[in-house]
Formats: structure tokens, sequence, C-alpha cells
């Protein structure tokens, strides 16, 4: 009788999961998609002549190549081009680089008529290189390339789409097509690439949307403004509600704002100057205005309407922090063809909120907004995530505030940013500290005769210093013991600097984000002087970065499902 195999798991093979880098973290994979943008760029000139070719980078996941092509790409031309690109692999086109005067490629690339060529030869500094494929086709390109495309697996590449793109990211110039392809080393690698998109598709916020009825669109009331039906309503409301409880937990304070303002209120914040591209075209009475630039227009950011509310009074210190937080309503004009789900739109709802501090508050307060963010994320049962810190683009003008300001915040960012704390071993979530650190003060605890209701949400800092001293009192020596309670009201509600929270390399997919750095504007008193202290005020990160690519991208503030420190 033949012998069972054993069942026992320690005597079977076990199946590796199928690792796929992004290209940035393989330089091999960086390579091969890189070459194979250039293998894709010959096809298509073979196969449409009249093709011309501009830039065919390699990205994250694969690769892409824009052409100006007189008639647009089919699911059946991307099949051809499939079909030609395999022809060319396997004739194992060695990938060789030629360095040229500029001069030289001008006349070459003008024999070739390629006008795009020319115009990014003007851009390119020296030393000027080809790749050629062979002695059958050539780009400009500075690498990197596989030596040979013996290199390329043709079972490992994938065209996946055609898509529209601008010149220069330029509505006002020529519209391309862009195709997207991808490639990997091995076929398994491509499979399970297949895989885990398919199962994304599954999971796909705009197929859930529909099918829950939750939102929709209407080309009556235009792309990328949402109509949310009553479920849908309901479930932000529920959404919002707990965030709110959380904020005023943590002593932030409600303020609601219009959704328009004059124009001068985003000229004195620079939006106007800096990110006016982006806004709806103002709204005036007459021609004289509109020229005069003497109307309204749709707020596209938050942030200048609570600096007014602060700048409203004389401010105190003791009123520092000062934390307002608003489910603000914004309004940016997204190029059509950049719109997607509610990913990118054009009106949308922020759960925005900026911090006045002083300088030696900075710390806490950043380290209480983390902890605020991942309490939310641990409620909502969101494990996979990560952040991304982005950073003043040096060189770029869009930009308000001093380069000392700008290292100021950012090295404070970093600083933050970089320190490692102990995790929870089991959940790998903060554990909340039951005892307050020594190096905080606690809260001020309020005598029976001056308890703020639970109702009350904002309190002067005149009522702060009183608790403070009817704390003080009921604990100083020889007073009689007065009970007291602490107050449900965001009274100086100070989180613990000692939290054991998170590892940053673990804790901080799919919030990928800029993280605004703040600015410490001085001000003109002290401690003693109860007029005004130095505050931190934001300076708005305003443009959009081009990639380069052709396409725009806007940098993002890590919002997610909570406030921010901006």
């Amino acid at each position: 009788m033949a012998q069972q195999p054993s069942k026992d798991k320690h005597n079977q093979d076990a199946v590796a999961p199928i690792s796929l880098p992004k290209t940035s973290e393989s330089e091999q994979l960086k390579r091969i998609r890189h070459t194979t943008s250039h293998v894709m760029a010959m096809a298509v000139q073979r196969l449409f002549p009249k093709a011309q070719v501009t830039i065919g980078p390699w990205i994250e996941n694969g690769f892409y190549y824009d052409f100006d092509n007189p008639e647009p790409f089919t699911e059946q031309d991307l099949k051809a081009i499939k079909k030609e690109m395999v022809k060319i692999i396997k004739k194992k086109l060695p990938l060789e680089r030629e360095e040229v005067s500029r001069e030289e490629a001008k006349a070459r690339i003008e024999k070739l008529g390629e006008p795009y060529k020319l115009e990014i030869l003007e851009g390119l500094e020296e030393p000027i290189t080809l790749y050629h494929l062979g002695d059958q086709w050539w780009d400009l390109c500075a690498g990197p390339h596989v030596e040979s495309t013996k290199e390329i697996n043709p079972k490992a590449i994938a065209l996946e789409s055609v898509a529209g793109a601008y010149w220069r990211g330029d509505a006002n110039k020529q519209q391309l097509q862009r195709i997207y392809g991808t490639a990997w080393e091995t076929p398994e690698q491509l499979a399970e690439y297949k895989r885990r998109k398919e199962e994304a598709m599954k999971r796909d916020h705009r197929k859930l949307g529909k099918e829950l009825d939750l939102f929709l669109f209407s080309d009556l009331v235009g792309p990328g403004l949402p109509l949310w039906t009553p479920k849908g309503t309901l479930l932000r409301s529920l959404l919002e509600d707990y965030l709110k409880q959380e904020q005023i937990k943590r002593g932030y304070l409600p303020v609601t704002t219009p959704h328009i303002a004059r124009v001068d209120l985003f000229k004195t914040s620079g939006h106007w100057q800096k990110y006016q591209e982006d806004m709806f075209p103002m709204m005036a009475e007459d021609d004289t205005s509109r020229s005069d630039e003497d109307g309204f227009v749709m707020k596209p950011m938050n942030c200048p309407f609570h600096i007014q509310i602060f700048k409203n009074q004389l401010r105190s210190y003791r009123e520092l922090p000062m934390r307002l937080a608003e489910f603000g309503t914004v309004y940016r004009y997204e190029k059509s063809g950049q719109l997607g789900g509610l990913t990118r739109v054009r009106g949308f709802t922020v759960d925005d909120s900026h911090l006045f501090v002083r300088p030696d508050q900075l710390d806490e307060e950043f380290i209480n907004v983390v902890d605020l963010i991942l309490q939310v994320f641990k409620d909502l049962q969101l494990k996979n995530f990560k952040a991304r810190l982005s950073f003043k683009e040096e060189g770029s003008d869009k930009y308000i505030g001093s380069n000392e300001a700008w290292e100021k915040a950012q090295g404070a960012i970093r600083r933050l940013s970089s320190k490692t704390r102990t995790v929870a071993p089991s959940a790998g979530w903060p554990s909340r500290p039951r005892t307050t650190p020594s190096s905080v003060a606690p809260r001020p605890r309020v005598s029976s005769s001056s308890e703020v209701a639970p109702s009350s949400i904002v309190t002067s800092a005149r009522r702060v210093s009183r608790s403070q001293a009817a704390a003080k009192t009921a604990t100083s020596p020889g007073s009689s013991p007065t009970k007291s309670k602490r107050p449900s009201s965001p009274v100086c509600v100070r989180g613990a600097l000692q939290r054991s929270t998170i590892d940053w390399s673990e804790r901080v997919s799919y919030v990928e984000s800029t993280v605004p750095a703040t600015t410490v504007a001085p001000g003109i008193g002290s401690p003693a002087d109860d007029r005004t202290m130095p505050v931190i005020l934001p300076p708005p990160r305003l443009s959009r970065s081009s990639t380069g690519t052709g396409e725009t991208t806007r940098s993002t503030r890590s919002r997610s499902t909570s406030s921010l420190l901006r």
C-alpha cells in the first residue's frame, strides 16, 4: 500500500507571496520599463507612420508614451502594437548610447520631422544623449536602459489603456494620446499585478457608490460636482458627527464660513496671485468691476477665513493654542480630464482646521494632531496607510513666506516626524497614557461656582485664568478643600507629550499627501503683555506641481478624516 503524503504543514512547500516592487525600488525594473516604452514607441511608428513621438518615461507601476496621431488609438490598435513589440523584443536589439552636439541632434530631428523633439531639445542641458534600438530607431533620452531587448520578457508586458494628455500639461496646446503599459521581470509578476487590479476594481468607490446608492453625478449639474443621496448624506452626517465629537474633546472650536468671498481676501492671502488658475472665475457686477478685479470668487481654501476670525479681536497669549475647525466646502476649477470619481472633484467638503499656537507649543500640538489622526484611523479600522511629507520646492515661485520661515517650520516637522516611539505590541496602535506626564501640566480643574456648562464650546482666556486660579486656591496650603470637576468643554485640553505612539517608519497606502509647513509670525508682545503673542500662521502651498510628464498633479494636504496642523 502506497504511503499517504504527509499532511504536516511543515513538510509542505510554502508558497511565497509574489513581490511587486515599484519602479523606484528596483533599478532593473526601471531599466526594463524605460526600454519597453521605447520599444512601444518604435512599434507605434512602424504601424502608424504619421504618429509623432513626444515623451515616454517610466512611472511607478509601468510606463507610458505620448503620441500625436491623426486618428485615435483603439483596443484593436493596442493589440496590434503589442504584437509588434513582441517582434522587436525577439530581435534582441542592443541599446546603444550616443552623445552628440546640440547642432547634430537638431539636424537629425529636423530630418525626421519631429517638432516635439525639437522643443524638448531646447530645454535640455548638455551633454545631449541619444539611445538607439539597434540601427532601426532612436530617441532623445538620458537613460537608463537595459543592454539589449533580450532582457525584456515579452510575456511579462501589457498595454493597458489610452488616455488624453495635453502637450506640456497646457490645455491651450496640442492634445495628445497617451498609451499606458506595464512591464515586469517575470510573467508571474504580471499575472499577480493583473489580479490585484481586478480586486481593486471590485472595490472601486465609484462602483460601490452606485451600487449602494450613496452618490451620483449628473451631466446637467456638471462634472466633478457629486450629488449625495439620502443614504449617502446620512452616512456623511454620522461620520461628521463622530469627527466633531473627537475634535471637541481635544479643544477644537467649530466655525462656519461662507462659500464665496471678495477677491481682496484672496489677494491678501496670496491665493489670487499664486492659485488663480485653479479657482473658478470671478463674479463681477459689470465690466468695470471685472477689469478692476472687484468682485467675488468661490473659495478654494478655508485658510483666509479662519485667519480673519482669529484677527477679529485682540488676542491674549493665554488663549493659545486656538484650534479652529470647520467642515468647509471648497471649489476648485479642475481640468475636466483630471476629474475622477470623488478623488478629483470641483466641489468637496474638507475636514479643515487651523491651529494658532505659540512657538513653544508647536511640538506638543503637532504630536496631538498626529494622535488625533491615528485615533480616527483606529476607530475606522484603517490599518494600512502611509503619509508622505512634502516640502517647499526649491526654485518655484508658487510659495509665500520667507525662506527662513519655511526652513524653521520644515525643520520642526522633520524633527517631530523622525521621532521613533514605542508601538503598542498587540494591535500596533498607540496606547493612551492613563496618567499625565510630569512634564505636562494637568488640565485646570474648575470649582463648582465657575463650572463650565457641558454645552459650552468657546471659552475666553480670562475664564481659563479664573479656572486655573480656582484650582490653585483649592489645593494651596491652608485653603479649604473645594470639590472641583474637570470641565467638559475644550478648555486647555492638552494631549500628553510622552505618548506611547507610533514608529513613523511603520505607521506613517493610500494617504499620500503634503503636510504644509507652518510659519512663525513674530508678535509684538510678551507673556506679560496681554495684547498679543507670536502665533503660528500657515503659508499654504498654493500651486500645482508639474510632474514634467505632460500631466499636472496637485499637492494635497493630509486631512483624511481629521484636522491637521497647517
